[in-house]
């Protein structure tokens, strides 16, 4: 590659190709140029180094831990600054990473992203835990030119926080604020699951109502 100048003054991006012109003796009688005008392949080059350092700069400003793992052997090809953490290069399996093992995750309790991208060829979402974290795992496929998936994007996020309130929540939802015991809406679900078992078996349930007097004062004050 060169660049040759026009009449016009331009300077033009060409791929220079030579070679020698032989005479009917075989001896050389000079040399033959042939110039291919590539300004629009350069172009065209300039444009996806441009959309490639823009992806690399939205890939590194983005605050969670991002990684591309090869779908042929679980290595991760690909990683931002917030995953660089100690024992992070190029070519560490993911499961060897996150779990310290040497196979991948497996059970219905801790499915592989990576299995469930190649499995659907959609994005998953899964959820790992890690020691006293739970983290929320998502998985993008990354296709080739046949419609396989190669690759897979995964970033993951910290749900101890979420979780622990769901928790919270769904334990206020049914038990009683002030006692910690079972609430109208726990007992509702649970005599129902007992009268339908009931209804299935054929036997009769008995129920007894228990009251506390001046019980009111007590939770009014308090």
């Amino acid at each position: 590659e060169t660049v040759l100048r026009t009449r016009e003054g331009e300077d033009v991006p060409v791929l220079l190709s030579t070679s020698i012109l032989y005479g009917v003796s075989n001896d050389i009688q000079g040399l033959v140029y042939v110039a291919k005008d590539i300004t629009e392949r350069k172009k065209a080059q300039e444009e996806q180094k441009r959309q490639h350092e823009f992806l690399l700069n939205v890939f590194e400003s983005i605050s969670h831990p991002f990684y591309v793992i090869n779908v042929e052997d679980y290595t991760i090809s690909l990683f931002n600054n917030a995953a660089n953490e100690e024992g992070m290069h190029v070519g560490i399996t993911c499961h060897s990473l996150s779990h310290g093992q040497d196979h991948p995750c497996s059970g219905a309790d801790h499915l592989c992203p990576l299995q469930e991208v190649v499995r659907t060829g959609k994005p998953v979402k899964v959820e790992h835990v890690h020691g006293e974290r739970i983290f929320e795992v998502h998985g993008h496929p990354i296709f080739d030119e046949n419609g396989q998936v190669v690759q897979m994007i995964e970033y993951s996020i910290d749900i101890t926080t979420r979780k622990e309130a769901e928790q919270k929540l769904a334990h206020l939802a049914q038990n009683d604020f002030l006692t910690g015991l079972c609430n109208r809406l726990s007992f509702h679900q649970h005599l129902q699951q007992i009268l339908t078992a009931a209804r299935q078996e054929k036997r009769r349930v008995g129920l007894m109502f228990v009251d506390l007097d001046r019980f009111k004062i007590v939770n009014d004050s308090l």
